[in-house]
């Protein structure tokens, strides 16, 4: 009589506990699924075990192997710090407003400075003499980087390269891996193409995105749910038949 009294007493908390653990592994695969969360998936996976192991239940033995085999594939993955890609990409993007650009900027002329108290003969002779200095300026320059460069143009390649780091940065949060890819790929040949590697701050941020491309923001994750469905088994098992 005690043992009946004790399994019909246990019987509603393990129905309990065992839908608790199913709903946390259906929550960890869909996660893993949908939007590649490794870490969100063990934590519903190690709950659900957890769970499991709280009440004496030897039909779900299988289940728990299962779960330790899956939790254990997952612990393998390699899973990205993207928010230090998403701050060394930020800081990549910060240092791009000081890269030297390849070619000569062309500089404002300079103006000379007016008084108050000059006349309209000293004015128009200030004019004159700055017209002729602008007429007649001359610079020696590299012939290899001999082009000249407006400041439009200056902006333009800035704004090129840090679009491109927008779009790493993007498909980083998205673990967009083609994406990803593809923007830092842009952004190393806009580097090569429209600033001086000679300037060590374009120097490093080349080899800085070296690294960052070599990060797989999507690492492959081993299937799971076969847990799920052994538990699934186990409650239809136990279910009482319908008249």
């Amino acid at each position: 009589s005690v043992a009946e009294l004790r399994a019909r007493t246990d019987a509603p908390q393990r129905s309990w506990v065992r839908a608790e653990a199913l709903y946390l592994l259906e929550l960890g695969a869909r996660r893993l699924r949908l939007e590649h969360d490794v870490p969100t998936a063990i934590a519903a996976l190690e709950s659900a075990d957890a769970r499991l192991a709280t009440v004496p239940d030897p039909a779900v033995a299988e289940v728990r192997a299962q779960l330790a085999r899956e939790l254990t594939a997952l612990r393998a993955v390699d899973v990205p710090d993207i928010s230090s890609v998403l701050s060394r990409l930020a800081a990549v993007e910060t240092a791009a407003a000081d890269f030297r650009v390849l070619g000569m900027p062309v500089s404002d002329a300079r103006r000379l400075d007016k008084t108050d108290a000059e006349s309209a003969f000293d004015r128009a002779t200030r004019r004159l003499r700055q017209a002729w200095h602008d007429l007649f300026s001359f610079r020696r320059i590299d012939p290899a980087h001999s082009r000249l460069v407006t400041r439009e143009e200056e902006s333009l390649r800035r704004q090129q390269f840090e679009l491109q780091l927008f779009a790493a940065r993007i498909a980083a949060m998205q673990q967009d891996r083609p994406g990803y890819a593809q923007a830092l790929q842009s952004a190393t040949a806009l580097l090569d193409r429209s600033f001086d590697a000679r300037d060590e701050t374009v120097s490093a941020a080349r080899t800085e995105l070296m690294q960052l491309a070599a990060i797989d923001v999507d690492p492959a994750a081993p299937e799971v749910g076969t847990a799920a469905q052994l538990l699934q088994r186990v409650i239809r098992a136990s279910s009482p038949a319908k008249p």
